[in-house]
């Protein structure tokens, strides 16, 4: 019997279909270690829009016209306490929405993040997408 493949291995392999860059529930997202001092600039990106699961939904205040943050893009709350990073960018350029990953619900109820908190960006940590 001749088994048939693809670029991902065998056809019909056990378990749910994946997409090429389809973050799986084990992945562990690790909070970087970085300290935001006082002397470091940061620049309000937005609201939390709402969380699902494990997933924060930031709303940007600032068109990206002016300018859109790349994933890795380092994200903080007002006592420059660091919450993660940018995992994706969703939505029209006009208005973008930024997703921050964390392992678990608990997790974002720890930091203190909810509906309505500003989350920040620390430009020295931060790379752009060209609008």
């Amino acid at each position: 019997m001749q088994e048939e493949y693809n670029d991902d291995g065998p056809q019909g392999a056990p378990g749910p279909l994946r997409t090429k860059n389809e973050v799986t529930e084990d992945e562990k997202v690790e909070r970087p270690n970085i300290v935001v001092t006082p002397e470091m600039k940061i620049e309000e990106l937005g609201n939390v829009e709402s969380t699902i699961d494990n997933m924060v939904l930031v709303k940007a205040s600032v068109s990206g016209d002016y300018q859109v943050l790349s994933e890795g893009s380092l994200l903080v709350l007002d006592d420059r306490s660091v919450i993660g990073v940018v995992a994706d960018t969703l939505g029209r350029v006009e208005e973008p929405l930024y997703t921050i990953r964390f392992n678990s619900a608990e997790e974002i109820t720890d930091l203190k993040v909810e509906e309505g908190k500003k989350i920040f960006y620390v430009p020295e940590h931060s790379t752009y997408v060209f609008t």
